[in-house]
């Protein structure tokens, strides 16, 4: 028999913020300045899949060493945070990197004035809203959700094993077998109506949750459909097998 895949859910949340930082423009970094206070900065930002780029005012700019620790938080438009990041800032020498990022920047729209120096930010820490999506364990036994209930999360199964179950106490009958990066609960979020089955937890079970919100913002910004979705979380976690 093969060996189970080693699973890494911080990769998971990892590439949900990374969809999360394609939603929105800017960032808010506390650094150090050079004689050593700190620093707070609003600045416009792209993501590219591996870093962040700022284009910081030269009034601010002036102010930063050429290198440092970073932390750094997204915000929506109401100003609840989305993402968190620390990491290192470092200013971004490459001519050809500098135009080629600064075009992808918006215009118009609350961008850096003229003269604005890039900035890298390389991330070591990069971590969604934990209420968008979080890592859940459950035990053997375990209800995760229950039949009637409103729907609230879509899960994707990481390691373990889950069973489908409908009816009542009296006429309860397993409809299905769920393992190792399995889905459910789109069904509910996508028809609006009540959950259909409870999922019950048969062992150890890890599982990542999507709230209603992040199952909305995932679909759009990285799969078409919740089987796809699966797949692209499932491919995440398991990206590093050892």
């Amino acid at each position: 028999m093969s060996e189970s895949p080693v699973v890494n859910s911080e990769r998971v949340l990892r590439w949900f913020a990374g969809a999360l930082l394609k939603r929105y423009q800017h960032l808010f970094c506390a650094t150090v300045r050079g004689d050593g206070t700190p620093n707070l900065l609003r600045a416009p930002y792209v993501w590219d899949g591996t870093n962040v780029f700022v284009l910081i005012e030269p009034a601010a700019a002036a102010a930063l060493t050429e290198s440092g620790a970073v932390a750094g938080l997204v915000t929506a438009a109401d100003g609840t945070p989305v993402v968190q990041l620390r990491g290192t800032i470092a200013s971004a020498p490459d001519q050809a990197d500098n135009a080629s990022v600064a075009a992808q920047f918006p215009s118009g729209r609350g961008a850096a004035p003229p003269g604005s120096r890039l900035y890298r930010i390389t991330p070591a820490e990069l971590q969604p809203r934990p209420d968008l999506i979080a890592l859940h364990t459950a035990s053997a036994g375990e209800t995760i959700v229950k039949q009637g209930d409103l729907p609230d999360r879509f899960y994707v199964i990481l390691a373990g094993a889950c069973e489908v179950v409908q009816g009542g106490a009296s006429n309860k009958q397993t409809v299905a077998t769920l393992t190792s990066g399995a889905y459910f609960g789109e069904t509910g979020l996508l028809a609006g109506v009540p959950r259909t089955a409870s999922v019950v937890a048969t062992g150890d079970t890890q599982l990542i949750g999507l709230s209603r919100a992040a199952f909305q913002t995932a679909l759009a910004e990285t799969a078409p459909t919740a089987e796809e979705l699966a797949r692209v979380i499932w491919d995440e976690a398991v990206g590093d097998r050892q």
